[in-house]
């Protein structure tokens, strides 16, 4: 089984929450189809903001990228988490000029 790959957006103003939840799951899966079937992996995780610096969340928290949203493949899967309007609008800008990932219900 190929791993699919997930990217998770990360901005300014995100809702951490949005971030850590669907990242936690998505461990989970990978530990259990580890402990099922060994040398498999269901995910290939990463994340990516703009210029691929860390982000201060709603909540105060930082959080670390492990690249720059411009320079990141195309995921089989896209997370676009909420947050602030004017930083979700920013990033869902940045992903159309970069071409990197548009999710299929984007407007624009």
């Amino acid at each position: 089984m190929r791993p699919r790959t997930v990217l998770v957006t990360l901005f300014d103003g995100v809702e951490a929450l949005d971030v850590t939840g669907p990242l936690g799951v998505l461990a989970s899966a990978n530990a259990w189809l580890a402990a099922t079937t060994p040398g498999q992996t269901a995910y290939r995780i990463a994340s990516a903001s703009p210029g691929g610096v860390p982000v201060d969340g709603l909540s105060g928290v930082t959080l670390g990228a492990d690249g720059d949203l411009a320079a990141a493949a195309a995921p089989h899967t896209l997370i676009v988490p909420g947050g602030t309007r004017s930083s979700c609008d920013e990033t869902r800008a940045a992903l159309g000029r970069t071409g990197t990932a548009r999710p299929a219900n984007a407007r624009g």
